[in-house]
């Protein structure tokens, strides 16, 4: 009698249940910063509060929450110091992901100068197929057509609603400006067409070479908070780094930049929820991947635009019903052929 096939491993009960609760904090987490940064704004539309102090604020609370997180953990906050010596050659290979996001930062505004807001995040949102094509070679793996077919979906469906955010498909006017912009980017910007690439690239690199780093078995000593703080260290660097090259890091650093920001409680829970979401997104990488990360941005893009019609009358534009539909469809065939996550090697 022949034998019975051995089952194939699978996640367990925990396992799956785990990966739901961190897609849904995940999600949570970014709709609570869409509705904030809303709610902040005065009645003019503008953010009364710089905004550059509560970029420092953020980084500084993230690097404060894995301190907490240490010392919590039994450990003193003496040896929270001592793992940026001891793991010196684990914290310098953060110095790369920190110092591509400091580079985004730089051409971000570099190219929001050459492209006008539409054109420039409608290409952004090619960064979905820029990541699977990083990820699938660094770790070595393979996409199936069904998979590529849900990139493909899930980047339209993207680029509709970044149609409706920023009313690129407007009538009279505004179609023909609109229309100009692309005619001239595609004739005469292939230097800025190569800068938004260069951008796109330093943002998906980083995220796919920071989940490489969390799921390295030879980092397996360093716990994932100690890898939080490292990350965030470099991370406050190169933002002093970016705002001093635009010139804003006096006026961040100001009594009264301070004051006015802590003043606000609608701008304090703005910083937390940064705080964790940056956390979160360490976590998300280091137990799901890059690749599911993109269908939880397209997720949470969808209902973020429900819930500021819900909480603050904002329209939901046929752009947006349309994205919906295509994230929908993007996310169920992802669910039929879901991208298996890379497992680490036995030790």
């Amino acid at each position: 009698m022949a034998a019975s096939p051995a089952p194939t491993e699978g996640p367990t009960a925990f396992e799956r249940l785990r990966s739901q609760l961190i897609f849904c904090m995940y999600v949570g987490l970014y709709i609570s910063f869409g509705l904030l940064v809303t709610a902040s704004k005065d009645e003019n539309g503008d953010y009364p509060y710089n905004t550059v102090t509560v970029i420092m604020l953020t980084e500084a609370t993230k690097l404060f929450i894995t301190a907490v997180a240490h010392v919590r953990e039994g450990n003193t906050l003496k040896s929270w110091f001592t793992n940026f010596s001891t793991h010196f050659n684990v914290y310098m290979l953060y110095l790369v992901p920190a110092g591509l996001y400091g580079l985004y930062n730089i051409l971000s505004y570099h190219n929001l100068a050459q492209f006008d807001p539409t054109t420039y995040f409608i290409l952004l949102q090619l960064r979905t197929l820029l990541t699977a094509a990083i990820w699938m070679a660094l770790f070595n793996k393979k996409l199936s057509m069904e998979q590529y077919a849900s990139l493909v979906i899930l980047t339209f469906g993207c680029i509709l609603q970044t149609l409706d955010d920023k009313g690129g498909a407007a009538d009279g006017a505004e179609a023909e400006e609109a229309k100009k912009s692309w005619s001239e980017m595609l004739s005469a910007q292939s230097a800025g067409l190569i800068s938004i690439f260069i951008q796109m690239l330093c943002s998906c690199f980083a995220g796919v070479y920071n989940e490489k780093l969390l799921k390295d078995t030879s980092k397996a000593d360093v716990s994932l908070m100690t890898q939080n703080s490292f990350m965030y260290a470099h991370s406050i660097v190169f933002n002093l780094i970016v705002l001093g090259y635009r010139g804003q890091l006096a006026d961040a650093m100001t009594a009264e930049s301070m004051s006015q920001t802590l003043s606000q409680p609608i701008v304090v829970a703005l910083v937390i929820n940064n705080a964790f979401m940056g956390i979160c997104v360490s976590i998300f990488l280091k137990y799901l991947n890059s690749i599911l990360k993109a269908y939880a941005t397209g997720c949470e893009v969808a209902a973020t635009a429900v819930m500021s019609w819900i909480l603050f009358s904002i329209p939901i534009r046929m752009y947006t019903y349309v994205s919906m539909m295509f994230v929908g469809v993007a996310t169920y065939i992802y669910t039929m052929y879901p991208v298996q996550d890379p497992k680490n090697p036995p030790k």
